[in-house]
């Protein structure tokens, strides 16, 4: 495993299959498993109210370019990660 800084943080995950041979595992991936569970990203109760919250970015966006268009007003740019939109 790598961490990369691209788009805001990324990894490179090296995987095999199973009847190829075993590598272990690397102080690397101990390392940010570690730091997942310091920020409790390993429980479910991280997750608790998601959803919610990325339904509120997603509206008060549509409703920013709404009130925009009743205004008069022209949105000149809008940017978004090319691979945040899956």
């Amino acid at each position: 495993m790598e961490e990369h800084p691209t788009h805001g943080g990324s990894l490179r995950v090296f995987a095999q299959r199973t009847d190829t041979g075993k590598h272990p595992r690397t102080e690397r991936v101990g390392e940010l498993l570690r730091r997942e569970a310091s920020c409790g990203i390993s429980s479910a109760a991280h997750y608790i109210g998601f959803q919610e919250k990325t339904n509120k970015v997603k509206d008060d966006f549509i409703r920013f370019l709404l009130d925009a268009k009743r205004d008069g007003k022209t949105v000149a740019a809008y940017g978004a990660a090319a691979k945040g939109i899956r």
